[in-house]
């Protein structure tokens, strides 16, 4: 969030936004139960789209005052990402593999995160934070395009029973 040079306290605003729009939108899917079928999609593809967006205005537009909104947004758009694709996940694992899927998949994301940072960093020195901020925008918008793309049409797969070594379910 350097692109505000604003120091802490401005940081420190900016994640209360994005944690409180993660906040709000995990109360709100309580209230509106599980995402399946096109909404699931939707939420994929759309969520990574406005990220995307969201990125790239507050790079444009360096403003507290655009900022602090925007990663509301982000937070938001982040939390139902998260419950869209672990819903995903759920639903297409075979329960006897489902915890193994699922920590795998929560692996690679942190895996992914500090190869991630590593490429923003090398950018950001390289090219400025702005630049980062910007690569990273089309990076996102790239995954909205190919969510949507990949997941046009894929209904629930259906779940097969794996066996165990024993020979059991």
């Amino acid at each position: 969030m350097d692109v505000l040079h604003a120091g802490v306290v401005t940081f420190g605003w900016v994640l209360i936004a994005q944690g409180g729009g993660a906040i709000l939108v995990a109360y709100a899917m309580g209230r509106v139960g599980r995402i399946s079928g096109a909404r699931q999609r939707l939420a994929i593809w759309g969520s990574l789209a406005v990220l995307s967006a969201t990125c790239f205005l507050y790079t444009t537009f360096p403003l507290i005052w655009v900022l602090v909104p925007l990663t509301l947004v982000e937070g938001l758009v982040l939390e139902v990402l998260g419950l869209a694709q672990t819903t995903w996940w759920q639903e297409r694992t075979p329960d006897a593999l489902r915890g193994r899927v699922l920590a795998l998949r929560e692996l690679a994301d942190m895996g992914m995160a500090t190869v991630a940072a590593g490429i923003g960093g090398t950018v950001a020195q390289w090219a400025g934070v702005r630049a980062a901020f910007y690569v990273y925008s089309a990076l996102v918008l790239v995954a909205a395009v190919l969510a949507r793309v990949l997941l046009r049409g894929s209904e629930k797969a259906p779940r097969t029973e794996v066996q165990s070594a024993g020979g059991s379910t």
